[in-house]
C-alpha cells in the first residue's frame, strides 16, 4: 500500500481530495478490480464458444469422407478469422492429411491472407490465455489484500485535514471515534459553504488559537474556552446562515497534559 499512499500524497499536491473521496478510494479499487475480472470473463466465455464452434466444425469435416460438401460455404464470408476458432480448429485438424480434410488447406489460406500462420495463432493464443489466468490471479490476490487493509489508517495517513490537525493540535492523541467525529463536521460544513475542507479546518485552528492566547494574556489557564472544542468557527457565506460550533482539540500551551476532549456541536439559526 505504500504506491498507493505515496500516489495519493503526489496527486493532493496539485488537487487536494475531500473526505468522501479518500474514503471511496477502497470501494472504487474494488469496483475496477471487479470491472476487469468481468471484463476478463466476457472474454474467456466468448473464446470458449469459439472453441466450441471450431470443435463442432471438426467434428463435422471428420466426420465427412471428403471434408467438404456442406462445410465448403461456410468459408465463403471474409471476415478475419477469431485466433481463437483457428487455434482450436488448427489443433484438432493438424495430425490429418490435408487430402481428406480440404478445411485445413483453407485454413492455412485463411490465416496467409491475415498476413499470419497456423502456429503464429496457437502461440499467439497459448500466451493469451496464459496472460488471462495471471491477470485473474492477480486480480483475485488484490481483491483479497484490499480486504485486509486497514482502510482508516491509510486515510488519516493521506487526509490533508488530518494532517493539518495533527500538525497543530493533539488531534491524533484522541481517539478514532472522536476524530471522525470532527471530519463529519468538517465534511458537512464543505458541503454547504464556498470554504474547502482544509478552509474550514484552518479557521477552526485559528479560533482556538486566538481563544488560548487570549485566555494566556488574560492570565488564565487553559480552560473550557480556550479549546476549539468550545470555540466555533462561523462561516458567513454558509446557506441559511448557519452558525456553526466545530470541535478541534488544539494543543494545550499551558499545560503538559492534553486537554479534556469536549462534545462537537452544530448550532444551527
Amino acid at each position: 500500500m505504500d504506491v498507493l499512499q505515496r500516489y495519493c500524497r503526489a496527486y493532493q499536491r496539485i488537487q487536494p481530495l475531500t473526505i468522501g473521496e479518500l474514503w471511496a478510494i477502497a470501494i472504487t479499487l474494488r469496483v475496477v478490480l471487479i470491472e476487469n475480472l468481468r471484463r476478463l470473463a466476457v472474454g474467456i466465455v466468448s473464446r470458449l464458444t469459439l472453441r466450441e464452434k471450431a470443435d463442432a466444425l471438426a467434428d463435422q469435416c471428420l466426420a465427412d469422407a471428403d471434408g467438404a460438401g456442406s462445410t465448403a460455404p461456410r468459408f465463403s464470408d471474409s471476415k478475419p478469422l477469431a485466433q481463437a476458432f483457428a487455434a482450436q480448429l488448427f489443433q484438432r485438424l493438424r495430425d490429418h492429411d490435408p487430402k481428406s480434410t480440404p478445411v485445413l488447406t483453407w485454413l492455412h489460406q485463411a490465416l496467409a491472407l491475415q498476413n499470419t500462420t497456423a502456429d503464429e495463432v496457437v502461440h499467439g493464443e497459448l500466451q493469451r490465455q496464459g496472460a488471462m489466468n495471471v491477470t485473474v490471479r492477480n486480480i483475485i490476490t488484490s481483491l483479497r489484500l484490499i480486504s485486509s487493509v486497514d482502510w482508516a489508517v491509510f486515510f488519516e495517513s493521506v487526509s490533508p485535514v488530518d494532517g493539518l490537525l495533527r500538525s497543530e493540535s493533539a488531534y491524533s492523541a484522541i481517539d478514532f471515534s472522536t476524530r471522525d467525529l470532527y471530519r463529519h463536521a468538517i465534511e458537512e460544513l464543505g458541503r454547504q459553504s464556498r470554504y474547502t475542507e482544509i478552509e474550514i479546518a484552518r479557521r477552526a485552528l485559528d479560533a482556538a488559537q486566538r481563544a488560548t492566547a487570549a485566555a494566556a494574556a488574560a492570565g488564565r489557564g487553559a480552560s473550557r474556552e480556550c479549546e476549539a472544542g468550545y470555540q466555533g468557527v462561523f462561516t458567513e457565506t454558509l446557506e441559511y446562515g448557519l452558525h456553526c460550533v466545530f470541535a478541534v482539540l488544539v494543543k494545550n500551551t499551558q499545560s503538559a497534559n492534553p486537554a479534556p476532549v469536549f462534545q462537537l456541536t452544530t448550532l444551527a439559526r
